[in-house]
């Protein structure tokens, strides 16, 4: 929990993340942090951060299934490299009635190894 405004009745909402390090390749275009984004809540946006240098790929894209780089396109695969809110592609904005993959999708080859950190960034209501 990020923090919380409350009401005297108990109601309040919360700023939450939830984070997956996904270990890329072999030789794959693609890698999946399934159910990333939770049921229920509003999406805020989606970062990530390189923890192991990526290879295979020139690039990476941020997506989820519908929209390939809604989250980030063409990131740099060099060690310590983030993608922010800045790097999204269209407003992430929105009410997940369901869970919601994250996929990274390689760009100008294959996956052939490297760590990626991805992080969820989303409002829950109680």
């Amino acid at each position: 929990m990020i923090g919380w405004i409350g009401r005297p009745l108990g109601g309040k909402i919360t700023g939450k993340t939830a984070t997956e390090l996904l270990t890329l390749g072999p030789n794959s275009p693609l890698a999946t942090a399934a159910s990333l984004i939770p049921a229920g809540v509003i999406l805020l946006g989606v970062t990530t951060q390189v923890t192991e240098a990526i290879t295979g790929a020139a690039s990476y894209n941020v997506g989820d299934g519908a929209m390939p780089d809604i989250y980030g396109g063409a990131i740099a695969t060099v060690l310590g490299t983030t993608s922010k809110l800045a790097d999204h592609t269209s407003d992430p904005l929105r009410w997940m009635p369901a869970s919601e993959d994250v996929e990274i999708g390689a760009v100008g080859g294959n996956f052939t190894g490297g760590k990626l950190l991805i992080t969820v960034h989303y409002l829950e209501l109680l």
